[in-house]
């Protein structure tokens, strides 16, 4: 794939106003060591820097946690034809989208339409009530599963995920269970496994940082 002459919308909601942030970036407006997406409200900003492995390190600000999120994607991810959607690892609530403009725009409009239909029943009057600020409830276990299940596919892929079949030369098959505080990653074929712990947002962000796993 050529990616010189691709280009990408990337686009997040602003949690202080609650307007679209759309931005067009390219390969080249990438490669600086920096680029910062604002807010014309200055209240939130999206910065991307890129890694030494060539991967795009995204800041997110959140419409639900106090804190931004970070995220590390490929540039193939981004310039993709694919609409790439970024969730919160707390919520599960869409917080930005990468991809072709007219994917990304379609996905903004059902974002507002959630997030009204959201604020409308939960009796609140802006998108910063949203925010919380308490940390992690045993509900929020099960709205973060699709989050590490395109973890352990993107690691995988990579190969960046290793057990006993990988050593014996059988094909592994990776699978996770969400306990309490934690979540076990572990191998359905030769039962090798890891248990890390998903008992807070700090976890959870850190949790979405993991470059490489070994399951013992």
């Amino acid at each position: 794939m050529i990616l010189d002459n691709k280009k990408a919308t990337i686009a997040y909601r602003c949690p202080c106003c609650g307007k679209a942030v759309l931005s067009m970036v390219g390969v080249f407006s990438l490669s600086a060591d920096m680029l910062k997406i604002k807010c014309e409200c200055g209240g939130s900003e999206m910065i991307i820097t890129t890694s030494s492995e060539g991967k795009l390190l995204i800041t997110l600000p959140c419409l639900v946690c106090p804190n931004p999120h970070t995220y590390l994607i490929s540039k193939t991810i981004l310039f993709s034809d694919n609409l790439f959607v970024v969730p919160c690892s707390y919520s599960g609530i869409d917080i930005a989208f990468l991809g072709e403009p007219d994917k990304v725009s379609d996905a903004l409009e059902k974002q507002a339409e959630h997030l009204n239909s959201l604020l409308e029943a939960s009796g609140l009057t802006s998108f910063e009530q949203l925010k919380n600020d308490e940390g992690w409830d045993d509900t929020s276990y099960s709205q973060v599963e699709d989050v590490i299940r395109f973890m352990l596919c993107e690691l995988d892929e990579e190969g960046k995920i290793t057990c006993m079949c990988r050593e014996n030369g059988d094909i592994p098959f990776y699978n996770f269970q969400m306990l309490s505080e934690r979540v076990r990653i572990f191998c359905e074929c030769c039962n090798s496994d890891v248990e890390l712990p998903l008992g807070s947002l700090t976890d959870a962000e850190q949790f979405l940082r993991i470059d490489n796993l070994e399951l013992k």
